[in-house]
């Protein structure tokens, strides 16, 4: 289900008139599997019957270094834009008027990676690398300010280094590039999954009830769950 890719749809409503308007979203993802005619390369949510071939041993990366944006889950606004969403750490520009996916949204706290795909907050902790967010971050109540999260698996598979679970903010009603505030980070024993929390005016409610598997760069292609 989480791995199938999406289609965005508009209503325009005017005067005794809807307008609508239907399109798939070219994402990277997207644009891979149409050349390769398969699902490409990627982080899946679940495995594939049968299950998709492992990473060249030469490149036993190249699942995690794939554009990784198939979201089709939420849509936010953020300023005059918008940006499309799922359980990843990234979020996806969209313009509203074309419905055309325009790359992943840059922040001022990006830690440049070797493409736009691979960039990081540069407040991520060392040894970690984010490989969830969640699909439904929410505005503090009274105020512009979204509250989201983004879970760090450690990069040592099997080692005693532990998850991290981190709470960031941003503001909804700014244009242009603005950083991600961590406002906590939280130990954890697992990599957690939180498809979606709770917010009040004065606390984040997180359920640590779903574990994620530990990304692996050898065996099978990694899956999340």
């Amino acid at each position: 289900v989480f791995d199938g890719f999406g289609r965005v749809n508009r209503f325009e409503l005017r005067d005794k008139q809807v307008c609508y308007t239907s399109k798939w979203l070219n994402t990277g993802a997207m644009r891979a599997a149409n050349t390769t005619h398969d699902l490409g390369r990627g982080v899946l949510f679940m495995d594939t019957t049968p299950t998709k071939p492992a990473c060249p041993m030469l490149l036993p990366m190249c699942d995690l270094q794939a554009p990784n944006d198939n979201n089709w889950v939420n849509l936010l606004t953020i300023g005059s834009g918008a940006v499309m969403l799922s359980d990843s750490h990234k979020m996806i520009n969209i313009d509203l008027e074309t419905l055309n996916v325009t790359g992943v949204r840059p922040w001022a706290d990006d830690q440049k990676g070797a493409t736009p795909e691979s960039e990081q907050p540069d407040w991520v902790s060392a040894l970690h690398i984010p490989v969830v967010g969640s699909a439904h971050p929410l505005l503090r109540p009274g105020t512009q300010q979204v509250v989201d999260v983004v879970v760090e698996a450690p990069m040592a598979m099997g080692s005693v280094i532990h998850s991290f679970v981190d709470v960031y903010t941003f503001e909804a009603d700014v244009d242009g590039l603005q950083s991600r505030k961590r406002i906590a980070s939280l130990k954890a024993d697992a990599n957690q999954y939180f498809h979606s929390f709770g917010v009040t005016p004065n606390y984040i409610v997180l359920p640590f009830n779903i574990q994620l598997k530990m990304l692996s760069i050898i065996g099978p292609p990694p899956t999340l769950l």
